[in-house]
């Protein structure tokens, strides 16, 4: 409850705007996460997952920030049918029988931060069964959980 209302909560308010910035700066971000939730647990946990940054997030059920960036964008995207443009061959293809999203390409680094760029990429690496179970009135909770689940891959 301590790292939600400290430090969740400002790195959720933030993420809209530098969630889709470098690397490096989310990084910072990253290490102050993990700086915070070390002086929060017990020290068994400290020991248990000294050099585990990936076990230490998972034990506590926290999404690192670069996880966090990605469910944001997915959490503001996902019903936009503009960005979801189904691959479309005179062949039939193993990504159109898995209803796999066409993917644009970048020419620089900008390009490779809309969201014409990110999103199906996003959505074509969640699970056929997760996408068909997604409502408009469950969306929020079914990502984060799969995102939750899967933190260790």
């Amino acid at each position: 409850m301590l790292y939600h209302s400290l430090a969740d909560s400002y790195i959720e308010y933030g993420i809209s705007s530098y969630g889709r910035t470098y690397n490096t700066y989310l990084n910072q971000i990253y290490n102050l996460q993990i700086k915070i939730l070390k002086n929060i647990v017990t020290n068994n946990i400290q020991h248990q997952f000294y050099n585990n940054d990936k076990g230490l997030f998972s034990h506590c059920k926290i999404l690192p920030v670069h996880t966090k960036a990605q469910l944001a964008i997915l959490k503001e995207h996902f019903f936009n049918d503009e960005l979801k443009r189904k691959i479309d061959h005179p062949v039939n293809t193993r990504a159109m029988a898995r209803n796999r999203l066409q993917t644009t390409s970048a020419k620089n680094t900008y390009g490779e931060r809309t969201a014409e760029y990110i999103v199906p990429r996003l959505i074509n690496k969640l699970p056929i069964e997760l996408i068909n179970k997604i409502t408009p009135m469950n969306y929020k909770t079914k990502l984060k959980s799969y995102f939750i689940e899967n933190m260790h891959a």
